[in-house]
């Protein structure tokens, strides 16, 4: 990590630690404190960054959310899909064990040729 970041997290550590930070030797890290204060002493300054740090706290709320929508509908729809699959394999071996071709499954079960023999040699 290069060094103006690790003085960066140092400040910011002290700071929110309310701990002294000697930043004399450091333009960067003065210019930031400056900055800092400037905000500080501005009470519409501050009120605008908690209402962005609100509406970024919200966003980030709304996301995790709809990633967690989207994973379980997609879970959903995973296991539909092997509930069905497994169905049909099911199906499929107690057409066998009745005797029936593997053309005659195929049209039973509405499935390609190839798909019924595939099953077939799976299994």
């Amino acid at each position: 990590m290069s060094e103006p970041a690790l003085e960066f997290l140092r400040y910011v550590n002290a700071r929110y630690r309310k701990l002294a930070i000697d930043i004399s030797g450091s333009e960067y890290l003065t210019r930031i404190d400056r900055a800092v204060e400037d905000i500080k002493s501005d009470k519409g300054k501050v009120e605008r960054l908690m209402t962005l740090a609100a509406k970024l706290k919200d966003e980030r709320w709304i996301g995790r959310q709809e990633g967690l929508e989207e994973g379980l509908a997609k879970g959903r729809a995973e296991g539909r899909a092997e509930g069905e699959h497994s169905a049909m394999v099911g199906l499929i071996k107690r057409l066998l064990e009745r005797h029936k071709t593997l053309e005659e499954i195929a049209d039973i079960c509405a499935l390609d040729l190839d798909e019924v023999r595939k099953i077939a040699e799976d299994e």
